[in-house]
């Protein structure tokens, strides 16, 4: 990572930043793929794997736009998707502090984050960020600032559904089915309508977190209510 970022003034970098590339990419593989076999022989698996794997896929997935910008990141995206949903629930049951609390916290502000950057670039089912749903409902006695989404993360999420219903309303929209499958068109167009208000009413009903309800910052340059105005806009 460092590599690929230096190699934005020096050229020289960008092989040796490939080359470290690379080999992360096939570390990865290889430890999936050899956890994946110890599940299949019942096997203990490292503690911590799963974190490990995930917090590397997140890492490697939003910056593989360093290397080239075409590059989106999107076979680690699918992959963290995936890591989460497994990661998740282990830290949930077995959480015995507020910092592991801040953790599941923390990452899902990435991950809705990622989402809501790639829904506006790429073709998505509707239902893609279904997985951090329960996140949204969760209630915290007190919410710890995110790095990427301030205090704000359910917005993201709602970001992200906006995105995946803006682009297939869009591909719809230049389709120009004829009329032997106008019905299918219209089927298509209620169920977006539908999705459309949905979302809607999720964001008229979210309410900015009060005062007393966010951490406090340690940053005399980003105080709580600077937060709270950037969920606002």
């Amino acid at each position: 990572m460092s590599a690929a970022h230096l190699a934005e003034k020096d050229n020289g970098l960008k092989r040796v930043a490939s080359d470290h590339r690379a080999e992360a990419v096939s570390r990865l593989e290889r430890e999936i793929l050899g956890t994946c076999e110890a599940s299949r022989l019942m096997e203990p698996v490292p503690s911590g794997f799963n974190s490990v794997v995930l917090f590397t896929c997140i890492l490697l997935g939003m910056t593989d736009s360093w290397h080239h910008p075409t590059m989106l990141g999107l076979k680690h995206l699918h992959s963290a998707r995936v890591l989460f949903q497994r990661w998740r629930p282990v830290v949930i049951e077995s959480v015995q502090s507020t910092e592991e609390r801040k953790s599941v916290h923390f990452v899902a502000g990435i991950m809705a984050y990622w989402e809501a950057l790639v829904s506006f670039l790429r073709d998505q089912p509707l239902d893609i960020t279904s997985y951090l749903s329960s996140y949204v409902d969760e209630s915290y006695d007190t919410i710890p600032p995110n790095p990427w989404t301030g205090i704000s993360t359910p917005l993201f999420i709602y970001l992200a559904r906006v995105g995946a219903l803006g682009r297939q309303r869009d591909t719809l929209r230049k389709m120009n089915l004829s009329s032997l499958v106008s019905d299918v068109e219209e089927q298509i167009q209620v169920k977006l309508i539908n999705k459309a208000y949905e979302i809607e009413t999720l964001l008229l009903g979210y309410c900015i977190p009060p005062l007393d309800k966010i951490e406090k910052t340690d940053d005399t340059k980003t105080p709580e209510i600077h937060l709270q105005k950037t969920a606002k806009i």
